[in-house]
């Protein structure tokens, strides 16, 4: 979403992750849910978005490197028009 993990707040109620933050420049609240399918991220809004898997969607997809010295994450997220970007978190970014 955009945003440093340790901005977010999250629960996790069966295999569906809600994450939430405060956005600064407003102070209003922004809520998701969010699922893993595979190496795919899928998510929506909450409360009661539609999940975002439709074709013209952004492809959210994640991989582990353990190549480092310290094991990290990649997000990928795809866009339509064929561009990307990629942030990657180590371990202890995310703890």
């Amino acid at each position: 979403m955009g945003r440093p993990p340790e901005s977010m707040a999250t629960r996790i109620e069966g295999s569906i992750v809600f994450l939430s933050y405060v956005r600064k420049d407003d102070g209003t609240l922004w809520s998701f849910r969010c699922k893993v399918e595979g190496n795919r991220v899928i998510w929506a809004s909450e409360p009661g978005g539609r999940w975002r898997t439709d074709l013209a969607d952004d492809r959210i997809s994640y991989r582990i490197v353990e190549a480092s010295q310290e094991p990290s994450i990649e997000i990928v997220e795809a866009y339509e028009d064929g561009s990307a970007t990629r942030k990657s978190f180590t371990a202890s970014q995310l703890r």
